[in-house]
């Protein structure tokens, strides 16, 4: 932290980032993915925080954070086939059920009794990989 104006102000910058560094970050993201022959692919994963204190007086600290995290696409195409459809972010993968909300069904859970609770439903076609954190 870097004291400003008479120590009324703190500015603070956290930056990280390499090779297969996801894991390190708050939003968990990929550290590494698996090429089409079998080997591990490190994804690049950037991480950012920026804080601001406010000390306005001596009883009364405010706070400003923001930060961000990102991972790296790491794409392969399998033999055969036309667009990348193997690895981590590959442009291949069908997104188109993203933003389909499934009701849920009424099956019942293991280890309950008849009738109690409901099962929500699993997204279909939507193998996104996240790629950034805000």
């Amino acid at each position: 932290m870097l004291p400003l104006f008479a120590k009324h102000l703190d500015f603070g910058v956290h930056f990280f980032g390499g090779s297969g560094i996801g894991r390190y970050g708050s939003g968990g993201l990929a550290d590494a993915t698996i090429r089409p022959d079998g080997s591990i692919a490190l994804l690049r994963n950037y991480q950012a925080l920026g804080t601001l204190v406010f000390h306005p007086s001596p009883k009364l600290d405010i706070y400003l954070l923001g930060g961000g995290e990102y991972s790296a696409r790491a794409a392969y195409t399998k033999t055969g086939a036309t667009s990348p459809n193997e690895g981590y972010g590959a442009i291949g993968f069908s997104n188109a059920g993203c933003y389909t909300e499934i009701g849920p069904t009424t099956t019942t859970p293991v280890g309950t009794a008849a009738g109690q609770g409901y099962i929500p439903g699993g997204l279909s076609n939507c193998t996104a990989d996240t790629r950034n954190q805000i």
